[in-house]
């Protein structure tokens, strides 16, 4: 996946999140995060060093790990997956 590819379409909710994030943050918890797709687009476009996944949908949570393994490799971006409810 190309580094600078946008992954959130213009004018999208996450789009505007993502933009509402003017400095880098060191981590970001990305609670919620369905597909991860607002967390991968923070990591690749350096407004955050870390962030970390939550959802409780463990199905979707493994599918993000093997997405973000490919497109995110650990040896460049720190990220990490949780399952679970935020709560805990």
């Amino acid at each position: 996946m190309n580094k600078n590819k946008r992954l959130l379409r213009p004018g999208s909710r996450l789009s505007l999140l993502e933009s509402m994030l003017v400095e880098p943050y060191q981590t970001v918890w990305d609670c919620c995060c369905d597909h991860g797709l607002l967390g991968m687009s923070l990591l690749k476009r350096s407004r955050a060093g870390e962030v970390v996944f939550v959802d409780v949908l463990e199905e979707q949570m493994k599918k993000l790990e093997a997405k973000l393994r490919r497109n995110c490799p650990v040896d460049e971006y720190t990220w990490h997956v949780r399952c679970g409810d935020v709560k805990d």
